[in-house]
């Protein structure tokens, strides 16, 4: 069985296994695909670095059986791909993100992915090409990457959730934005295409999730939620819903975001309505008068940032 130890060791198969303190020591050593959350606070930040040309779809190197399970997820960096960026479980049961080699953000992303994952008592698999020398990166992005309640340079002003206007209607009511897991508590019947078809794991119903302005995949989400399926056709007709445009910032400067280096930002549980929402915007907002019969998801979240930006201005 490997071990994960401070620094750098090599197990029987001849595999890297880093651990990177992130602020506190490792003190002891803890048997590979055994920790757990208190032991990730307490040691630090860990990750499984595995050969170059590795695949996510085989068995996991770093168990006995073979077997990953829901404790560890993978974050790889695939050479030579332009454009890439999928999420989703596979049928070994690891969960994946796989992007391209010009994604945007990448030292934020891996610092938050790792911070996040061991948070919640993940292994992480690391699979970058060899020219990236993962060690120092991996140091050099956890001890420059500020924390989840700082606004960094990159982080966009505001962001976006998309929802339907039944759900609009009890969001309103209700004065905030409520989680998956809240909303199922509460006795709510809710649709979860991400868990049902990506095998999200199940701390993500916990958070409610926030989405760039200016890319058009929440409207997928709601486009999704009418089908009962992942649908991300962005010039497919669908039945546009309510964009609600939230302050990022503000949302950061209380202390309310949280970072998993897959979405822009998300929120534990409840997000209020007062003081962070600034708009709400839906089809009545865009096409009073109802003249045009058809719509997509470029064609509305274009036309509701336009109504959007328009009072807010372009900050």
């Amino acid at each position: 069985m490997s071990r994960v130890i401070s620094g750098a060791s090599r197990d029987a198969g001849n595999r890297d296994i880093f651990m990177v303190s992130d602020g506190t020591e490792a003190s002891s050593r803890v048997e590979a695909g055994s920790m757990d959350s208190r032991r990730c606070g307490d040691l630090g930040t860990a990750y499984f670095a595995v050969p170059v040309g590795w695949c996510p779809e085989t068995a996991n190197p770093f168990t006995d059986d073979g077997r990953y399970e829901e404790q560890w997820s993978c974050f790889c960096l695939i050479e030579g791909e332009r454009g890439l960026d999928f999420r989703g479980r596979g049928e070994n049961g690891l969960y994946t993100f796989q992007f391209g080699q010009d994604a945007p953000r990448l030292e934020p992303r891996l610092a938050d992915f790792l911070r996040y994952e061991t948070s919640h008592g993940r292994n992480v698999i690391l699979a970058f090409p060899e020219v990236f020398g993962l060690k120092t990166l991996v140091e050099s992005v956890l001890a420059e990457t500020p924390g989840d309640d700082i606004v960094r340079s990159g982080d966009p002003r505001w962001v976006v959730h998309s929802t339907n206007a039944d759900a609009w209607a009890s969001i309103r009511a209700d004065g905030e934005l409520r989680a998956l897991s809240v909303l199922r508590e509460e006795g709510r019947t809710v649709l979860s295409i991400g868990f049902s078809e990506l095998g999200e794991p199940p701390d993500y119903a916990e958070y409610v999730v926030l989405g760039r302005v200016d890319n058009v995949n929440p409207e997928h989400v709601v486009a999704s939620q009418r089908k009962g399926f992942v649908f991300t056709d962005a010039d497919a007709p669908y039945a546009p819903g309510v964009r609600l445009y939230f302050d990022n910032h503000a949302i950061i400067g209380d202390g309310l975001g949280v970072r998993d280096g897959l979405h822009t930002m998300k929120v534990l549980h409840r997000l209020p309505l007062e003081p962070y929402l600034a708009m709400a915007v839906g089809l009545s907002d865009v096409d009073a008068k109802g003249k045009i019969p058809t719509w997509t998801p470029n064609t509305f979240w274009g036309a509701a940032n336009d109504v959007f930006f328009r009072r807010v201005g372009a900050s």
